[in-house]
């Protein structure tokens, strides 16, 4: 049987005559439990076609992804206010002009997130008074240098956005008086990431420092984390810094006290809710041979397929779903809606 079947049975034929439970972690399953819902299936066959430049990375489905993925929502829209703040915190230790963009947080396995982290000049383990070690936090060659700089004294004018013969730094490894001069940046990060992320729930952070030339280490119980990234284009030098979140963040996440988890499906209908969407209102077609087309001048007119009293279709994301009529109002063009489009 080929992967991709197998796929197709884990989701959609995996059955029995009796129901016998099975415990993984603190869900109870049984046999005739799909395995995959139908969106994560898709989501596969898409990937087996995809050309692959690495091996995959091999996936525990008796893991902590589901427990994870269920808090994504909740961590997306907490980094997206984390990331303003960083923009503001950077901004005023760079004294530099610079573009950001942030990775949606995605779920990854062990080798995923230690590999991004070797790529880091410094690392540092987060830790919360109440849980323990919960993630670690990254930053890339460039910016650690620039910062470095800046706390050193240079000035405005001998930065990336001032002088085209800036060159990047040659070296990747920090001096231990270079990781100290990064760590007051740094700390300033963490009390963004306490107050944005787990509204400082769990007890304070603090940071560790990973020892130079060793790469961090997970948990060996760890068989997943969350990864975000904030990527920066500092007069055209690329750089940014690394957040990984650790299982155990969920703890601090949801708590009895705080919200339950049946309240996530809300959670997760007001963030699909403040997803954008194009609507498109079609006033009507019209055939026209290509020697007709490139004769068009500019008084010429095109007589539609509808009428003024026909209703105009309105598209969402290109299907349509109401009916409405057009007007106009305060100067501009509109369509009142009339009926849903069955």
């Amino acid at each position: 049987m080929g992967y991709g079947a197998l796929l197709a049975d884990l989701g959609m034929k995996v059955a029995t005559n009796s129901e016998i439970p099975i415990s993984l972690g603190t869900e109870a399953m049984n046999l005739n439990t799909p395995l995959f819902s139908a969106e994560e299936i898709e989501a596969l066959r898409a990937d087996l076609i995809q050309p692959k430049a690495r091996e995959a990375e091999p996936v525990d489905l008796a893991s902590g992804d589901h427990a994870l993925r269920k808090v994504i929502p909740i961590v997306e829209r907490r980094l997206e206010l984390l990331s303003g703040a960083i923009d503001l915190a950077l901004a005023r230790a760079l004294r530099e002009n610079f573009n950001s963009k942030a990775d949606p947080p995605d779920v990854v396995g062990p080798r995923t997130a230690m590999g991004t982290m070797r790529e880091m000049s410094i690392v540092c383990e987060i830790h919360a008074d109440e849980i323990g070690l919960i993630g670690f936090i990254g930053m890339e060659t460039v910016l650690s240098f620039l910062l470095i700089e800046r706390a050193f004294g240079s000035a405005i004018v001998d930065g990336p956005s001032a002088m085209q013969n800036w060159t990047t730094p040659q070296r990747s490894r920090l001096t231990s008086v270079e990781r100290n001069t990064l760590l007051p940046t740094l700390n300033s990060l963490i009390a963004e990431l306490d107050t944005r992320v787990f509204e400082n729930e769990g007890g304070k952070l603090s940071l560790e420092q990973v020892p130079a030339g060793l790469p961090p280490e997970l948990p060996p119980q760890v068989e997943s984390t969350i990864l975000w990234k904030l990527y920066l284009d500092i007069g055209g030098n690329p750089s940014g810094l690394a957040l990984l979140l650790l299982p155990n963040l969920v703890e601090i996440l949801i708590r009895k006290d705080r919200a339950d988890l049946s309240v996530l499906p809300f959670w997760m209908s007001a963030h699909l809710g403040q997803t954008n969407v194009t609507l498109r209102a079609v006033l009507g077609n019209i055939n026209l041979a290509v020697e007709e087309l490139v004769s068009l001048e500019p008084g010429d007119i095109l007589r539609l397929d509808a009428s003024q009293e026909d209703l105009v279709p309105v598209q969402v994301e290109g299907k349509t779903k109401l009916m409405g009529s057009p007007i106009q109002q305060n100067g501009a063009f509109g369509v009142e809606i009339k009926a849903e489009y069955l």
